[in-house]
C-alpha cells in the first residue's frame, strides 16, 4: 500500500491493482494489521477502516471521525491483544482508545504535559 493526496494504491508483487479514493483530504498515516486489515487517517482526522480479500480485493469497511478541535491524530498503532481496538495519539499528547468494529471512543487518556506524544 502506498497513500499519496488523498488517495491509497494498491500494490502485490510490484503492480499497482487498485486505487482506493474514499478520502477528501490528504492522507496522513496508514497502518496494516496483519493481512486483512488497513487504517488510513486523514489530516481531517477521519480514520477509515479497510478489509483486505485473500485476493488482494480491499474494501470499505467503516470510518469514523475521531480529530476535532483539542485532538489532533499524529499516530496510530493496534495493541497486540486487542481485537477490534486502535490506539490514536496526538499533537496535544493525549491518547484515545477506539473499538474499529463498532466505530466508538472506548477510552480517552489525558496529555501527562509537554506536548505530543513524540512516539507509540
Amino acid at each position: 500500500f502506498a497513500a499519496y493526496k488523498n488517495e491509497i494504491a494498491v500494490f502485490k508483487r510490484n503492480e499497482e491493482k487498485d486505487i482506493l479514493s474514499h478520502h477528501k483530504h490528504n492522507i496522513l498515516l496508514l497502518l496494516c494489521v496483519g493481512d486483512t486489515s488497513l487504517f488510513s487517517l486523514d489530516t481531517a482526522g477521519e480514520l477509515c477502516v479497510w478489509k483486505v480479500g485473500h485476493e488482494g480485493g480491499v474494501t470499505l469497511s467503516s470510518s469514523l471521525s475521531i480529530g476535532d478541535q483539542t485532538f489532533s491524530p499524529s499516530h496510530l498503532i493496534h495493541p497486540p491483544t486487542y481485537v477490534d481496538k486502535i490506539l490514536v495519539g496526538s499533537k496535544e499528547g493525549g491518547l484515545r482508545l477506539y473499538n474499529v468494529r463498532t466505530a466508538t471512543l472506548l477510552h480517552e487518556f489525558p496529555s501527562w504535559g509537554g506536548g505530543g506524544a513524540p512516539a507509540l
